[in-house]
């Protein structure tokens, strides 16, 4: 795949989901371990309202934290989900990092996540992992108005020929990959950041849906495919003129 010297990449995010959730004394343990890289925090909190007719209340529980680096760019989040009191729901978290722009490369971000998640995993004696997935969002900044989509990306609205090609559209499908990977693509017209530029975002959300191994080898070589795999679907989705702008 291309190198490129100007990645449109705005946001990058790895995540995994797992099974029970991540106690209080479990949190204050893998913050600690992690605040040297990631300084500033946040705790994360759920606000549940209960009432009647003529009686409302309401309460607000930690259910995780972010943690940032002193620039705001690295960040990594412990979150429970399935929280709400009564409901039948399974108990699970998630850890996720993600990397805002600018973006320095799938080696050293993968590493950064593995790190945190050696740390929540030794803390919490390895659970099963559930869900993995990695998310990559793109900003491609178009010199002047988008008078045809078609020159830039090679996902657009599937329009009659006595209608005009749209200026602004939204576009979101789901893509069976293969047996293991499926892939959510959105693309959206969006408010440009620079001046005399239109702007695209595209989204791809790349997540294995097979059992997932519990030994951290089997792990790292699925991060590493469903990276490559959103790769793919990125370089299918441009063209050619794009990625000039990217060089």
């Amino acid at each position: 795949m291309p190198q490129y010297s100007k990645p449109p990449i705005t946001e990058a995010v790895i995540e995994f989901q797992f099974e029970g959730e991540c106690p209080d004394q479990a949190r204050a343990k893998i913050t600690r371990k992690l605040r040297k890289r990631y300084p500033v925090e946040e705790i994360m909190q759920e606000m549940l309202f209960q009432g009647s007719s003529t009686l409302v209340s309401h309460s607000v529980t930690p259910i995780g934290f972010k943690l940032s680096s002193q620039d705001r760019t690295e960040i990594v989040t412990l979150t429970n989900t399935g929280t709400a009191p009564g409901l039948p729901v399974n108990r699970s978290a998630a850890l996720s990092t993600s990397q805002l722009a600018p973006y320095h490369g799938w080696g050293s971000f993968a590493t950064r996540f593995l790190e945190a998640w050696d740390i929540v995993e030794k803390a919490l004696h390895r659970r099963k992992v559930t869900r993995m997935g990695v998310r990559f969002i793109n900003r491609i900044d178009i010199p002047g108005a988008l008078d045809d989509a078609g020159r830039w990306v090679r996902i657009a609205p599937d329009m009659p020929q006595e209608l005009p090609m749209p200026v602004a559209f939204s576009v979101n499908t789901v893509l069976p990959l293969d047996s293991d990977t499926h892939a959510n693509v959105g693309m959206t017209v969006v408010n440009p950041v620079l001046p005399f530029h239109s702007a695209i975002l595209l989204d791809i959300d790349v997540y294995w849906i097979s059992p997932i191994p519990d030994l951290h080898d089997g792990r790292a070589e699925i991060l590493n495919s469903l990276h490559n795999k959103k790769n793919l679907i990125f370089e299918t989705c441009i063209t050619d003129e794009t990625r000039q702008l990217f060089k």
